[in-house]
């Protein structure tokens, strides 16, 4: 019997915690609500036509998808800056999100720079580092968020923040109906998924055991699906250490489609949808799954659960993640260290 995925296997391989936070989702997005709550709204410049969210990584994602959320519902643009320089679209008329755990993720404090510079309102949203003192130094917000934690297993409170902040602001529609849905949610799903749950009663621990020494595939139809699409792939490669192909209907089926199409491979793919997807984008996916699934070991769909788009968006982003954990459990590799990044940082910094 394959015990890799049960309960006492899977702590005593995950010695700082990942889990832990992974489980805890729903109590950090709680919080991280409390905290954009209660910082004072800033007076914004008359105008406000945008909001960039300057970031990388595991906090650049909360600016995917508070983006996902709102696509097609607000004449408000929000974009995301992962770069040391702010494209020319950007201007004293762009709120500004400087989003980065840490508090010292060199690229968002340059582009944090530059749009200080240029004259526009900044947020910032950090536990800490070089960041939070510009916020007090140059007097601009700062939704100041728990320390302690990876990035990513940090999303809550940065996405709560954020989007608590923007709906302060009138930037974005009352969302407290939304907010209770997905608080009961994801209390839910992560009770089923988490690691005290058998693997034959347990979604994650099922599909992590379907994937394991597969090529891992992720197709996503556009909005909500598509933004945890960046998720999952992102938390398959720092949690499961592991690459992931992610690509986006309806373009890939007038590209990726071909080249899936030729010869068998060691794939699985794993195609995430959501109930607003377009008609079109409903047929395209039966049928390019039908075209390429015999030249794969496997497929399956995921469809996004709940009423609201901000609980289907972390119906699929908590899954994700605990499939990523779980992932690298079986490999015999703690979830939580990501040393090439630490090497990288280090390496930069001599230079």
């Amino acid at each position: 019997m394959d015990t890799r995925l049960d309960e006492q296997s899977v702590y005593s391989l995950d010695v700082q915690g990942m889990g832990d936070a992974i489980k805890n989702l729903p109590l950090m997005l709680k919080k991280g609500r409390e905290i954009g709550q209660e910082e004072e709204p800033l007076r914004l410049i008359p105008g406000v036509d945008r909001v960039a969210f300057l970031g990388m990584g595991g906090s650049a994602i909360s600016g995917d998808l508070i983006a996902s959320l709102f696509l097609d519902k607000l004449p408000l643009h929000i974009t995301v800056v992962r770069d040391y320089n702010l494209p020319p679209f950007l201007g004293k008329r762009t709120l500004y999100f400087a989003v980065s755990y840490s508090g010292d993720t060199e690229e968002t404090l340059e582009v944090c720079t530059q749009a200080l510079e240029l004259g526009g309102q900044v947020v910032a949203v950090t536990s800490g580092g070089q960041l939070a003192s510009l916020a007090r130094n140059s007097g601009f917000p700062l939704l100041l968020v728990p320390p302690g934690f990876q990035p990513r297993a940090a999303l809550g409170f940065l996405f709560g923040a954020a989007l608590a902040y923007m709906e302060k602001l009138k930037l974005v529609p009352d969302l407290s109906s939304q907010w209770e849905e997905t608080f009961s949610l994801l209390e839910e799903l992560a009770r089923r998924y988490s690691p005290e749950i058998p693997a034959s009663q347990n979604p994650a621990k099922e599909l992590a055991l379907a994937l394991e020494d597969k090529e891992i595939i992720i197709f996503a139809t556009p909005g909500i699906a598509a933004a945890s699409a960046l998720r999952w792939k992102t938390q398959i490669n720092e949690n499961s250490k592991l690459t992931a192909l992610v690509d986006f209907y309806p373009e890939l089926d007038h590209n990726e489609i071909v080249a899936l199409s030729l010869r068998k491979r060691n794939s699985f793919l794993l195609t995430l949808r959501d109930k607003e997807e377009h008609p079109r984008t409903a047929l395209r996916v039966a049928l390019t799954t039908k075209i390429i699934k015999p030249f794969l070991l496997g497929a399956e769909e995921i469809m996004s659960q709940g009423d609201s788009r901000l609980a289907r968006l972390f119906s699929l982003v908590i899954l994700g993640d605990f499939l990523s954990y779980y992932l690298a459990l079986l490999q015999g590799v703690n979830p939580t260290p990501v040393e090439a990044i630490r090497i990288l940082k280090k390496r930069l910094s001599e230079k």
